[in-house]
């Protein structure tokens, strides 16, 4: 399964504000759910599991901070990590841009969502 995020303007009808790629469920788990579990990053530990609802999970106020947190500890736990590891060619530019789409949905009221 494919997951992504999306942040959405105050119309549900506009087309969204982000619309990101965030990987497979087996990419996932390599790159963000192991290293969440590791570090005991709540948000980041669960992605999968909590996306998987009808709804999808849905970040907003103060948990957006929280998950920008933990985005910047996952980025730190990989630029540091490992030299043994790689990881994908884009996904410090990729996390760049995440981290920019979180803190203008945190600047703006907005959710976030994951499905």
């Amino acid at each position: 399964m494919a997951y992504n995020i999306f942040i959405f303007g105050d119309s549900p009808s506009d087309e969204p504000i982000l619309d990101f790629f965030l990987g497979t469920a087996g990419t996932i788990d390599i790159y963000w759910e192991s290293v969440g579990r590791k570090l005991n990053l709540p948000i980041i530990s669960t992605l999968t599991e909590n996306a998987d609802f009808e709804q999808g999970l849905i970040l907003s106020s103060d948990n957006l901070v929280l998950f920008r947190n933990e985005v910047e500890q996952l980025e730190k736990y990989w630029t540091d990590g490992d030299p043994r590891v790689g990881v994908p060619e884009d996904f410090f530019q990729r996390i760049n841009e995440l981290m920019d789409g979180i803190s203008y949905a945190i600047d703006n009221g907005l959710e976030l969502m994951i499905a």
